[in-house]
């Protein structure tokens, strides 16, 4: 889970194809109140734990509170024009494979015995 968080938050700017200040703040927000601590850091200290989880439910308040007024603003003005679909899985796919060149780890995948090992 604490994993899902640091990636949310890399993920998010890459998302953000209409430079929205307020998803901006937010991952500002989540990278400061959330990822400055480990899953092990976490599960060892409640007090810890507890303040993470507060932090948490604050950020996603917000986050609604702020979607809320939109919702109610849209009502008022005519719709702007949305990024597309395709927009948005061209910059996913795009930030996913710049992601998987830095992070690409082959040695879970190699066994000292070759690939033959596996093969019976």
């Amino acid at each position: 889970m604490v994993t899902n968080v640091f990636d949310l938050v890399e993920l998010l700017p890459h998302l953000n194809v209409n430079n929205d200040a307020d998803l901006n703040r937010f991952a500002d927000q989540i990278r400061q109140r959330l990822c400055n601590f480990s899953a092990q850091d976490l599960k060892k200290h409640d007090l810890l734990r507890v303040a993470a989880a507060t932090d948490a439910a604050e950020i996603v308040a917000e986050i609604d509170s702020v979607l809320r007024d939109r919702e109610a603003g849209a009502l008022e003005k005519p719709p702007m024009l949305q990024p597309s679909m395709t927009s948005w899985l061209v910059c996913l796919h795009t930030w996913r494979c710049q992601r998987r060149h830095e992070t690409r780890d082959t040695s879970i995948h190699s066994h000292p015995e070759g690939a033959d090992y596996f093969i019976a």
